[in-house]
């Protein structure tokens, strides 16, 4: 297994696109401390396997771990973007 860190949200999701676009089977895992609905939806549309905001709980993080790696879990991101401000500043505006 491999693990990688990328400080910055631009270069994160630009090495999400190359992985995706080069057809690389590693899943990933975007974590951040600025977490938006806008990013969530364009990491995921670009291939992450889920996104987490920081302060990440343990128990979600190993979930999503082991659910990526076929050891369990739910097969489908744990992040709703929908429950994340937006970048134009407008509340979080959860699904009903």
């Amino acid at each position: 297994y491999r693990f990688g860190v990328v400080l910055h949200v631009d270069n994160g999701l630009a090495a999400e696109r190359r992985l995706e676009e080069a057809g690389r089977r590693e899943k990933t895992i975007v974590i951040t401390a600025y977490g938006s609905a806008e990013n969530a939806v364009e990491a995921l549309k670009a291939g992450a396997y889920d996104y987490l905001t920081k302060p990440v709980d343990l128990k979600q993080f190993r979930a999503v771990v082991a659910s990526a790696l076929g050891r369990g879990g739910p097969a489908v991101p744990t992040m709703d973007p929908s429950t994340l401000p937006s970048e134009s500043g407008a509340p979080p505006t959860p699904r009903p």
